[in-house]
Order: C-alpha cells, then sequence, then structure tokens
C-alpha cells in the first residue's frame, strides 16, 4: 500500500505534466489555424488570378496584380518558359509592358549579362537566365532563373529594394 503523501504528489505531478500538454496541444492548434488562414489567403488575399492574356496588350501575364505599386512576389512558373523560343524585340517587348518606368535600366542588363538568352549559363554554372542570377545564393529555383518573367519580377524586385548593385552591369546601365 502507498502512503496519502506519496499519492498526493501523484496527483500533483500528474496535474503538472497534464497542464503542459494541454498547453502544447492548444499551442499547436492555434499554429495549425493560423498556417490554415494564411495559405488560404483569408487574411492576407492576394488579388492575383491566373495566367491570363492582357486584353490591352496583347501579352501574357504570370499573374494580374490589382494595385500599380505591388512589388510582385516571384511566380513559380509562366507562360514564357524554358519551351518557348523567344526573340530580343519579344524579351524587350514583355519588359517595356511589365515594367515600363525602370524598362530602359531592365533591357541593359539583360543585353550585357546574357545578350537576351533566357537559357544563358555562366560563372562556372552559377549565374543562369536572363539577368544571370545566382540561383544558389539567392535560394531561387533554376526554373525560375530559365524563366524570362519569374527572372524579371525577381531582378525589378531587387532592383527596388536597392540591391541592383549586386549585378556588375547595374552600375554601367545608369551611366
Amino acid at each position: 500500500m502507498s502512503s496519502p503523501c506519496f499519492k498526493y504528489y501523484r496527483l500533483k505531478i500528474r496535474n503538472r505534466i497534464f497542464k503542459s500538454l494541454n498547453k502544447k496541444i492548444i499551442s499547436t492548434f492555434k499554429f495549425i489555424v493560423i498556417v490554415l488562414i494564411l495559405a488560404s489567403g483569408l487574411l492576407f488575399p492576394k488579388f492575383v488570378s491566373g495566367p491570363s492574356k492582357n486584353s490591352e496588350t496583347g501579352i501574357f501575364s504570370s499573374q494580374n496584380y490589382l494595385f500599380a505599386e505591388y512589388i510582385p512576389e516571384v511566380p513559380k512558373k509562366s507562360f514564357y518558359a524554358l519551351g518557348d523560343i523567344l526573340t530580343k524585340d519579344d524579351i524587350i517587348e514583355i519588359i517595356k509592358k511589365r515594367y515600363p518606368k525602370e524598362a530602359d535600366l531592365l533591357i541593359c542588363i539583360a543585353e550585357k549579362e546574357s545578350s537576351f538568352n533566357p537559357k544563358a549559363i555562366g560563372d562556372k554554372g552559377k549565374a543562369k537566365g536572363l539577368f544571370q542570377i545566382h540561383t544558389l545564393e539567392y535560394s531561387l529555383s533554376d526554373e525560375c532563373a530559365f524563366d524570362v518573367i519569374c527572372s524579371l519580377d525577381f531582378t525589378y524586385k531587387m532592383i527596388k529594394s536597392n540591391k541592383g548593385y549586386l549585378w556588375t552591369t547595374y552600375r554601367l546601365c545608369l551611366k
């Protein structure tokens, strides 16, 4: 037979364990609910529709945005992917219609980095795509680096966040 004192402490320990488990379960549940809300877009809607052809420009875009000053996220895949054949004029047109204010700068960088070749590989295989992005350095997929719109959006985002200096040609194109 166990003593009453032992039973008391055993119950106290058991209650502490249940309380700590209960807190962990509740915090895990809250975390799951927050993740589901964010994933569903209820809290932060992206205002994005799928790939579509712009009626005014006639160009396919990977995403349509509600706000003009919204800097786009890097899309996973766009209409102009690896299998598509694009001419220099096509690429220039895409850049001008997607980012008209910075078009000259982006065109200059694309010309100097890859000669408008979206499949270019340089710097011992580290730099890839139209803008010769170092994919490992920026945790960017090769698919995105070789995708014209994805790499264009990434480059624009870097320039807007004052990181254009990462391209040597950026300084040359500013002159």
